[in-house]
């Protein structure tokens, strides 16, 4: 798949990108990319250079196998925000819904990125819930990356102040 080779050869794929590989919904394509080829998401607001380690947060490294998740990583920061609340088990009952606890300037941004990562080896799952992987593995390489804008969020968003 021409898409998924430009992806992990390091390229990055810009929300002008999209017309051209027909992309009409970025998070289908992108959970297409994880069952078809395996692969694990990291959605951050920062960007990351090319090729760099997924960094350690406490020891702990986290990715998922859910685009929804990646994609509202990518586009909400918990550094501006008291809390960042949604399910940890989705499933018909439980759909993705992002809480946001006392939310100020910055938490919701205009664009993010969602990185890849090939190697799942790395990962072990959280049984703890449907879509988290947990590494403590210093070496995880981003093999590509997704720009994602706040529209491709279709979730509902609660701002909530205490």
């Amino acid at each position: 798949m021409e898409l998924f080779d430009r992806i992990i050869s390091g390229e990055r794929l810009l929300v002008e990108d999209r017309e051209h590989y027909e992309i009409t919904n970025i998070e289908h394509t992108l959970n297409n990319l994880v069952s078809d080829f395996e692969i694990l998401l990291h959605g951050s607001t920062v960007d990351i250079p090319h090729h760099s380690k997924l960094k350690l947060n406490n020891g702990y490294a986290f990715a998922t196998n859910h685009a929804g998740i990646a994609i509202l990583k990518a586009i909400f920061s918990n550094s501006y925000a008291d809390n960042l609340g949604y399910p940890y088990l989705l499933d018909r009952g439980n759909k993705l819904e992002l809480e946001i606890l006392n939310g100020q300037n910055g938490v919701e941004r205009t664009k993010g990125f969602v990185y890849i990562i090939s190697d799942r080896r790395k990962f072990k799952f959280d049984t703890r819930t449907s879509w988290q992987y947990i590494s403590q593995y210093p070496d995880v390489e981003l093999v590509g990356s997704i720009e994602v804008i706040r529209s491709d969020f279709k979730y509902p968003v609660k701002y909530i102040t205490k």
